[in-house]
């Protein structure tokens, strides 16, 4: 059984080495586009790739949020180049909570030609003085809350042109005859993809604050009446107007925006201890990103491309490890 993973990150310094070392460990290649990172996850991905692990870098210098256009094709080219059996669609702050021989067992009765979903349980820190963020964010709210799930794509379809991702990977259509349908993605059971959304208050405010205006580049006025990244825009509101995140904020935004906001405190009250396996890490600095150089970089690549030094963006690159 092949099974490749493929994700799209951007400013995942504090977590970036903890994914791939963790998928690698799983996967037979995992591919990762660089969205234009303004930190030094694009130097740390070149020194796990050049420590010879099954890792392609890809870049895009796209500012606006493209992710389901740049996952698509992503997803396509690893399929069909490393002949996948399943193909995951992955964030830098998810991480399967399975191993290999497990995850093999959990995958073996889905039909290549299908899609499947998996559970999404979220983990929020807890331990602030731990340095390795999968110690940092050892505890998760309650096994039987689903709010979201994720997708795995067959191999056979995954290599086939006509079906999207949905943004956010939580969904894939038929996009043959002119509309979109949503294909029909069983839920399997024992598999579950552990998420880790907000590990410091400095990756929460770059992740708001471009998470918001790269929608805005990307869905134009559509941007603020659309659900779409509605979670970026209310965060987005609350830091521009003055407002302040603090180590609690961490935890309740998490819970609220991805789990359930009526039941915040009550699933806050119910945490579960339930930490991943931590690898060495040889890259991560221990000290939060820089949320202001980050935002600057970013910044910066915008005027340039607004004064006319380049197009909106380019599709993603790949440069192989091999």
């Amino acid at each position: 059984m092949r099974i490749v993973g493929v994700s799209m990150v951007r400013n995942e310094a504090d977590i970036i080495e903890a994914f791939v070392r963790h998928h690698c460990g799983r996967l037979d290649h995992l591919v990762v586009v660089d969205h234009g990172s303004g930190d030094q996850t694009a130097a740390i991905l070149q020194a796990l790739q050049a420590e010879g692990l099954p890792l392609t870098v890809g870049t895009t210098t796209a500012l606006a949020n493209q992710q389901a256009r740049v996952m698509n094709q992503a997803m396509r080219d690893t399929a069909r180049r490393h002949g996948a059996d399943f193909v995951l669609a992955l964030d830098a702050d998810e991480f399967v909570r399975a191993d290999r021989a497990q995850l093999e067992q959990s995958l073996a009765p889905l039909d290549p030609d299908r899609i499947a979903t998996i559970r999404w349980l979220t983990h929020v820190p807890t331990d602030e003085a731990a340095t390795h963020p999968l110690q940092r964010l050892r505890a998760r709210v309650p096994l039987d809350v689903d709010r979201y799930l994720k997708v795995i794509v067959g191999g056979r379809i995954a290599m086939r042109d006509g079906w999207v991702l949905a943004p956010g990977n939580h969904a894939a259509f038929d996009a043959s005859g002119g509309r979109l349908r949503a294909l029909e993605a069983p839920l399997l059971p024992t598999l579950r993809l552990a998420h880790l959304p907000f590990r410091s208050v400095e990756q929460l405010v770059v992740k708001v604050v471009q998470g918001w205006l790269g929608t805005r580049l990307q869905e134009g006025k559509a941007a603020s009446a659309t659900v779409i990244n509605a979670h970026w825009r209310r965060l987005f509101d609350h830091y521009l107007a003055g407002g302040r995140f603090d180590a609690g904020d961490l935890r309740r935004v998490a819970v609220s925006t991805y789990v359930d906001p009526e039941r915040c405190e009550a699933l806050l009250g119910q945490l579960e201890d339930d930490p991943l396996p931590a690898a060495d890490l040889r890259y991560t600095s221990p000290e939060p990103p820089d949320a202001a150089r980050a935002l600057a970089h970013w910044a910066h690549r915008l005027v340039e491309q607004v004064v006319g030094d380049g197009p909106a963006g380019h599709p993603a690159q790949m440069r192989s490890s091999a």
